[in-house]
């Protein structure tokens, strides 16, 4: 009589869950890394504490419900109690994400009228503005958001980096820096496509400047112009490029952001034990209201002050003076003292310095505190002193035109913020004080010349605004 082979099937399904050796040990590893990325228990935890929520997570996502799952994946389950603080992020990073909803939510919008033409870009652009049932409110909205999006998200580096978050992190770092490069290439695409004579000149002022950039600049102003000088040809891969391939690029570096940032075990932060909240609800509070403050602001700085569209495009009279839009203001003052200063030195210096700041800075204590501590916020807070103080001394020379032939702004503040690396170093030992000095005199020169720039007139001469 043959026997039932049921106890024997039993007796393998429970072999499987014993696993192999190895398997316990791949286990074993997961939830040692695991509860590193979350970081030291409290007192009293236990040894089943879980810190980041990671082995607990999709306990969590049953109980909120499967309309969770998405802010779960993107999100910690667990978060830390001083990341809810205020002046933990600011709330840079969903100030940004709220910010670039609105742009593709009125952008849609705004294609359904536009038409990418040399013909009729102008036209349609009237009809929005004056024909189409709020169309003039829709695209000063449209307008607010990205000018805004391009400030949070220089604002949110210039956190990252203040907070040293970039420790350990440095493909998030990276990915980081590819929003930034991103949102200021849609701004930069979106602002000729109204077709007026504002927007005609600013883009070929900004990709003018590319010329000046040695062996590729003439490769990239050709592959940006689509010929040899603004078109119909630029006209259409800068629609193609603000309304598809930017959007598409910056959607899916911002989800592998969050992604990368919830692998990491959430905001960068102390060592120090600390206690840990549900992410749902109060994270989620907090970016729900942040997210309904952004919007109340565009709408009403739209409200107030809406964006006028500028006159039709004269190729035979350019406008006095030729300017860059607002964000490359900076660059253009620079490439007016020296071009090998301007397009080259400071750019390429800071391109390096960026590439380069997980690495040189990997390891350290005040990770997740603004500016370190101490005796090294007294020493950054003298260096931005000084630098203030040399950049009005600058502007000063230049608003007089007292400044020496040979003498060129951006080489004094490059030169400047070296002589602050090197002095943090000495002063305070320490790797990270000499790299925020040599960043914060950059930021001070970088702000200094987009005022500049923003403060010129007619011959390009410099008009400070209190000055009549």
């Amino acid at each position: 009589m043959p026997l039932s082979r049921g106890p024997l099937r039993r007796a393998g399904k429970a072999a499987g869950r014993s696993g192999h050796p190895r398997s316990r040990l791949v286990r074993t590893a997961h939830r040692c890394r695991r509860r590193r990325l979350a970081g030291p228990a409290p007192p009293g935890a236990g040894r089943h504490h879980d810190p980041a929520g990671v082995a607990r997570g999709k306990a969590v996502v049953k109980r909120a419900g499967p309309q969770a799952g998405l802010f779960f994946h993107l999100h910690p389950a667990r978060v830390a109690a001083s990341s809810l603080r205020p002046t933990a992020t600011l709330g840079l990073g969903i100030l940004s994400a709220v910010l670039f909803a609105l742009l593709a939510l009125s952008g849609t919008l705004l294609t359904l009228y536009y038409l990418p033409t040399t013909s009729q870009a102008y036209g349609s652009m009237l009809d929005i503005q004056y024909l189409v049932p709020l169309g003039g409110f829709l695209r000063t909205v449209h307008r607010w958001a990205a000018h805004l999006m391009v400030v949070t998200v220089a604002l949110h580096l210039l956190r990252v980096v203040a907070c040293a978050a970039y420790r350990g992190r440095a493909r998030n770092w990276f990915i980081g820096l590819g929003l930034g490069a991103s949102t200021l290439l849609l701004a930069f695409t979106g602002y000729l496509l109204p077709w007026d004579g504002r927007a005609y000149w600013a883009v070929r002022v900004s990709t003018g400047m590319l010329d000046n950039l040695p062996l590729a600049g003439g490769l990239l102003r050709g592959l940006l112009l689509g010929g040899d000088s603004v078109g119909a040809a630029t006209l259409v891969r800068f629609y193609a490029a603000h309304v598809f391939f930017l959007p598409l690029l910056l959607l899916l570096l911002f989800v592998w952001h969050l992604w990368r940032l919830r692998r990491d075990g959430g905001l960068a932060r102390p060592g120090e034990p600390e206690q840990l909240l549900p992410a749902r609800p109060h994270l989620l509070v907090r970016e729900a209201a942040l997210a309904l403050a952004a919007c109340a602001v565009v709408a009403s700085a739209a409200w107030l002050w809406p964006v006028e569209l500028g006159a039709v495009i004269d190729t035979v009279r350019p406008a006095d003076p030729e300017k860059a839009p607002w964000y490359f203001l900076g660059v253009q003052e620079m490439v007016s003292h020296s071009t090998l200063w301007g397009a080259l030195l400071v750019p390429g210096l800071l391109t390096v310095f960026l590439a380069a700041l997980p690495f040189a800075d990997g390891a350290g204590r005040y990770t997740g505190v603004w500016w370190g501590a101490g005796r090294r916020r007294s020493l950054l807070a003298a260096v931005a002193l000084l630098a203030l103080l040399v950049m009005a001394t600058c502007l000063w020379l230049e608003w007089r035109q007292l400044r020496p032939a040979g003498i060129h702004p951006s080489a004094v503040m490059t030169i400047l913020a070296l002589l602050a690396g090197v002095a943090g170093w000495l002063l305070a030992r320490s790797r990270r004080a000499a790299l925020l000095a040599f960043f914060v005199v950059m930021v001070v020169a970088l702000g200094g010349f987009t005022l500049a720039g923003w403060w010129r007139g007619s011959g390009w001469r410099l008009l400070l605004p209190w000055a009549g």
